[in-house]
């Protein structure tokens, strides 16, 4: 593939990459959504996947804005699942809490909570995992690598001597065991998710652009690395 690099290309792989973090939480969140709403007896359209999947992506969303805040305010890179978003104890009943007062519908309860807490699962699994499960009780990392005192975490030792920008380029810039795992994943999800509901064809087709994302952002790491512009 003979194309230049250009500063947009870029940003559009790195916006890429940054997407791809997301599309496990997204495809969950959606899938998840799909099935409380079946059980509820209702009927699961295209709205109700889409604002699951935002659900279960809420928490790094919301922390693509308090991050660089409280990187301005503390002036090092902070570790994101040190802040407020990630605390289960605190956004599940909160999300609840919203989706009641605007609905006075148990389903978007449900729904609310279990996108949401699927994001949290998620977080917890991993080399270097690690969720505030109990904060504001208890502010330890709960996690795969067991009960962990956050700033001395196997995450808090890997953040300390690599940036975000670090970690997005050597796993998910390429087709790393991380990326390809996560992306692995979100395209079974999204296989179950159209089995169950057809109207959700559209993140089966966002699992598969998740994966062509990954060779644009593949071709240009490489051209990157050899030194083309």
């Amino acid at each position: 593939m003979n194309f230049r690099i250009t500063p947009l290309l870029t940003l559009l792989a790195q916006c890429i990459a940054r997407a791809n973090i997301l599309a496990l939480d997204f495809c969950l969140g959606a899938l998840i959504s799909t099935y409380v709403v079946r059980a509820m007896h209702k009927g699961a359209s295209w709205q109700t996947m889409l604002i699951g999947g935002i659900l279960g992506v809420l928490p790094d969303f919301l922390d693509y804005f308090t991050q660089p805040l409280s990187k301005w305010i503390r002036g090092r890179e902070y570790d994101h699942h040190l802040l407020p978003t990630h605390w289960p104890l605190l956004m599940i009943p909160v999300a609840g809490t919203f989706s009641w007062i605007h609905t006075h519908d148990c389903t978007w309860v449900y729904i609310s909570c279990g996108a949401l807490g699927s994001h949290y699962v998620h977080d917890m699994i991993g080399r270097y995992s690690g969720v505030r499960l109990l904060a504001p009780i208890s502010f330890k990392y709960f996690g795969t690598n067991g009960i962990e005192e956050p700033h001395h975490s196997k995450r808090a030792r890997y953040m300390r001597s690599h940036s975000t920008q670090q970690w997005i380029d050597a796993y998910w810039m390429r087709p790393s065991t991380l990326c390809m795992t996560e992306l692995a994943l979100a395209f079974v999800c999204s296989v179950v998710l159209v089995c169950t509901q057809p109207e959700g064809v559209w993140v089966f087709a966002l699992s598969i652009l998740s994966f062509l994302g990954l060779g644009f952002c593949l071709q240009i790491t490489r051209r990157l690395e050899l030194g083309y512009s």
